[in-house]
């Protein structure tokens, strides 16, 4: 260790109580060298940790107990930082704001559609991004033709989705080779909105398709559900 250092845990880590500049961070001792061995002897804020062991519902990250169904800096993982703008909301990264949230991504490289019919009979589509009138205010944030996604349609808080019925289709607009039996497109498609468990559909599709058409008959269909649902 150098002279000019308090200590040396071995990595450039901040939080851990020996800084990336090798100083002892405030609220913890440290002893011994290469490794040192940092405690933390000011526990405070929304962290609690008694006779040195997390209690429920928090984890130990690091030298910190944290809830991790809401911590944006280890949100559902010790770690796992949420973007700005983002909250951690049931262990999952969400924009601030959104009220409701339908996504998708794919398993191999390719072009991924994602359709959503709203309770009114809207389409919301990659030629019918909105937000307006026209798709009931919710709107194709992000779309991708190449890749593995994600596409998303969302309604924030200065739009409340419509109450009813949502009909969600996956559309495998282009793939090579394209998608068959012997060569299916897994995807996957998650619900979320507040107060609810996420609703998460896995399948495969077999057939290609295009066009904007959804209903629970079309061949592309992959969900319904209700909002806001539940008592």
């Amino acid at each position: 260790m150098d002279t000019e250092e308090q200590c040396d845990d071995g990595n450039l880590i901040s939080g851990d109580g020996c800084g990336a500049s090798c100083q002892v961070e405030p609220g913890y001792t440290c002893s011994g060298t290469q490794p040192s061995v940092c405690t933390d002897v000011n526990e405070s804020g929304a962290y609690t940790c008694v006779a040195g062991a997390c209690q429920s519902p928090t984890v130990q990250c690091g030298s910190q107990c944290v809830d991790v169904s809401s911590d944006a800096s280890n949100c559902g993982a010790c770690g796992n930082v949420c973007d700005a703008g983002q909250t951690c909301l049931e262990s999952a990264c969400v924009a601030d704001g959104i009220k409701l949230q339908i996504a998708t991504s794919w398993a191999r490289a390719g072009d991924g559609d994602l359709v959503v019919r709203t309770p009114s009979g809207k389409l919301i589509h990659g030629g019918n991004r909105g937000p307006g009138i026209e798709t009931d205010y919710g709107a194709l944030d992000r779309i991708a033709s190449a890749g593995w996604g994600p596409e998303r349609v969302i309604w924030n808080a200065g739009a409340p989705p419509p109450a009813g019925q949502y009909d969600v289709c996956f559309k495998a607009a282009g793939f090579s080779p394209p998608p068959s039996a012997e060569n299916p497109v897994s995807y996957t498609v998650t619900v979320r909105w507040l107060g609810r468990p996420d609703l998460i559909v896995w399948s495969a599709a077999t057939s290609a398709d295009l066009g904007a058409e959804c209903s629970p008959e079309h061949p592309t269909h992959v969900v319904s559900f209700t909002y806001p649902g539940g008592p």
